[in-house]
């Protein structure tokens, strides 16, 4: 449906998995510095201002999208009450030391959306903590009602009905030192027709620094190829930005 397509899943991208996790005031950050994947992880203190240079390094471009893609600025919008803080907050994740985020990329017809956040941690123990509490039935249940919110409150005022959103792991090959993946799937039906919209989101890490990447599509999954050569890039930007 045209009001779910172009309103919800460009949104999810301003308040998604990752999204208000917060970044630590503290002025110093340590960063795992590693010559290749292999080696035992070292630590040395580095400036706020470094830690948030890592994380954009760590970044995806325009670039590393297919040929026709574009960047689209996410939407921002204010929040307030506890219902309208992320789950990353209210969840227990921890809060980073470093952080930054792509702009929403989207394909020609604007049926897939994809981005990118990168958190650096004040250690390896700490991103370890970060993936595993995205991976807890708790957030997922968090995330779900998220989605189901979002879809009420857009579909309110039309003849668009949820139907349902169902969550599920999401098959993704090893990255990194850890990686994991969910998806949910949200359901809306419109003078008996039923749509799904898809909401990937891929987890990786690499020593401190943790990426999420959401990849939003209408209709039909992201393509696992398209996803499986985005998370390549990921991984080595990711490798490349400890150094």
């Amino acid at each position: 449906m045209t009001t779910i397509r172009t309103t919800v899943l460009p949104l999810i991208a301003a308040a998604g998995l990752a999204a208000c996790g917060g970044t630590d005031r503290a002025t110093t950050v340590t960063q795992v510095v590693t010559s290749k994947p292999s080696d035992i992880p070292t630590t040395t203190t580095l400036s706020k201002a470094r830690a948030a240079s890592i994380a954009q390094a760590a970044l995806l471009s325009l670039d590393d999208m297919p040929v026709g893609w574009t960047a689209q600025a996410k939407e921002r919008e204010a929040r307030g009450s506890d219902d309208e803080k992320g789950c990353a907050e209210t969840q227990g994740v921890p809060r980073s030391r470093g952080h930054a985020a792509t702009d929403s990329f989207a394909d020609g017809d604007g049926d897939v959306y994809v981005d990118q956040q990168v958190m650096v941690y004040a250690d390896e123990s700490e991103a370890v903590r970060a993936v595993n509490t995205y991976r807890t039935a708790a957030f997922r249940n968090c995330y779900e009602k998220f989605l189901v919110d979002r879809t009420e409150a857009t579909a309110e005022g039309t003849d668009v009905v949820l139907e349902g959103v169902d969550a599920a792991e999401l098959n993704i090959e090893p990255y990194g030192d850890d990686s994991f993946g969910l998806r949910f799937e949200v359901r809306t039906s419109e003078y008996g027709v039923v749509d799904s919209y898809f909401f990937d989101n891929a987890v990786v890490r690499a020593g401190a620094l943790v990426s999420v990447l959401g990849a939003r599509a209408a209709y039909s999954p992201v393509a696992a190829d398209l996803r499986s050569e985005i998370l390549q890039t990921v991984a080595g930007r990711l490798r490349s930005a400890m150094r």
